[in-house]
Parts: C-alpha cells; structure tokens; sequence
C-alpha cells in the first residue's frame, strides 16, 4: 500500500475510505473507538464513557434512546425546519426482529410524539443474521436472513436513514439499494456512532489525526453537531457540546 505525498502517514485505501466518508451524505453523533485501540486515545476515559453510550443504545436502554431521540430531533428540525414534514425516517435492519424493535421501537415513539414520522412497520426482517468466527476472521452466516420492505408504501418518499454505528457501512448501503429500488429517495444517512479505523502497524491513522488535528477538520463537517457530543465520564448523559 503506498503512501500519499504530502498527507502524514496515510495509506491510499485510508485515503480513499476518507474521501468517500466525505463524499456521502452521511452524519453522525460520537466516534467510537474499538476497545482494542482505547489505549491509543488522548483521553482514554472520555472515549470509553462515549462507547458505553453506544453499548446502551443498541441494548435498547431507555435512557440512552431518550438522549438519542433529543440529539435527532434537535439536529433534523435544525437542518430540515419546515419541509421535515416531507421525509420519514427508516432505521437500518438489525440482525433479527426482536433487536429492531427493541433498539427502534421507542425511539421511534419518541420522534413520532415530536411529528417526526417513521416507517418502522413497514420493514420486516426474517431470520436472523449470525457473525461466525473462523481463525480470527469475521464473517456473518446470511443463508436464512431476509429483509423485506413495503414498496408500495416507500415509492415516492423521502427517506432519511438512521442506524447505530457506521463501521464499513455496508449493510446501509445494501438497505439503501432496496429503498432505492423501491422507488425511494435516500436524502442522508445519521449514525450514532462512526467507527474510527487506524493503523494497526504503526499505531497511526486516524486516531492520531484527530490530536493533530487532520481529521479533526473534516470530521466538523460530518458531525451532527460539529464541537461534537460529549458524556460524562461519571457515564451520566450530558448536553451536546
């Protein structure tokens, strides 16, 4: 893998997994740092406290949904205003059913209370996707997972996505073809989380990026709320940054 000329240690895949980052409609609230690499961050305790946050969401814990719902309504009545009315909201599928709707059926409660709409009956999920473990590998066993969606219902909407964590982001993309072909329109996509990668050689990327500030400024841009969503390291939830 070469390196680019004139960028600090970065690889032309990291590079080009950094211009599509910033070529996509694509937004999200905390970076999260897998816990392998947590000894890499500037401030160890402030990134664990934002990971647990993420944990919380994708358990389904009320609190962490209350928060969530307040940083999305917040972020889509400022960025949308009138015409939000014109769009509904889809969550990503999950790895089974019972994990859409306990991950999305509140937060959906939530964001319906504040006249935001969303389309959760409408995507059905069948089966159940399974990670297996070979070697060290990860792959995910698909053979009887299925997600269907009402097309009748999607032709013609604006659809704004939203899932937990943006990691290789190929589940949303598969999702956002079946929208698309549908006869949907995908306006953006709002994440939780962000995934950050780094060098696993070096110890570099983007991690270390961040406290020189490269991809601080880039990551203004994609960040729901650019100062960033902090919180607290008590793990009681704070106010946006």
């Amino acid at each position: 893998m070469g390196k680019i000329s004139g960028l600090p240690n970065i690889t032309r895949i990291q590079f080009s997994n950094f211009i599509n980052f910033f070529d996509m409609r694509q937004n999200y609230f905390f970076e999260y740092v897998p816990n392998a690499y947590l000894n890499l961050c500037v401030d160890k305790a402030q990134q664990m406290a934002n990971n647990r946050f993420i944990y919380d969401f994708k358990a389904g814990k009320p609190a962490a949904t209350r928060f969530c719902a307040e940083l999305l309504i917040s972020y889509l009545t400022r960025q949308y205003s009138t015409i939000l009315k014109d769009f509904v909201v889809v969550f990503a599928p999950t790895s089974a059913q019972w994990k859409y709707n306990k991950r999305f059926g509140y937060l959906a409660a939530l964001l319906n209370a504040a006249g935001i709409a969303t389309a959760n009956e409408h995507v059905s999920i069948y089966g159940e996707r399974k990670p297996t473990h070979n070697g060290g590998s990860h792959f995910v066993n698909e053979s009887l997972f299925h997600v269907s969606i009402n097309a009748d219902f999607f032709k013609g909407k604006n659809v704004i996505l939203f899932d937990d964590l943006l990691t290789s982001g190929q589940t949303i993309e598969s999702f956002k073809k079946q929208l698309e072909g549908a006869g949907a329109y995908v306006e953006r996509e709002i994440f939780v989380g962000r995934t950050i990668h780094h060098c696993p050689i070096s110890n570099r990327g983007i991690l270390q990026e961040m406290e020189e500030g490269f991809y601080e400024a880039v990551a203004r841009s994609k960040r729901c709320f650019p100062q960033g969503v902090k919180i607290n390291k008590s793990n009681h939830i704070n106010n946006v940054a």
